[in-house]
């Protein structure tokens, strides 16, 4: 068997704590912001099972075209 995945103690809590405060950013963004790697923010994203809340899709009221 494999050994369980480890993480490197100094990346989950900027991450977590970017993430808090802005929740719309995904990881890409976010390890941008912090100056880390986007594939060991992903790979954190993934071992932890944060996931990016998502804006909602579709049609608004306010929407021009929505009105006919």
């Amino acid at each position: 068997m494999d050994p369980a995945p480890k993480v490197d103690p100094k990346f989950p809590a900027p991450i977590k704590a970017m993430i808090e405060e802005l929740p719309l950013f995904g990881y890409r963004t976010v390890a941008h912001l912090l100056g880390f790697n986007k594939n060991t923010v992903h790979h954190v994203f993934q071992l932890m099972s944060w996931q990016v809340r998502k804006r909602p899709v579709g049609l608004s009221l306010g929407s021009r075209h929505y009105r006919r």
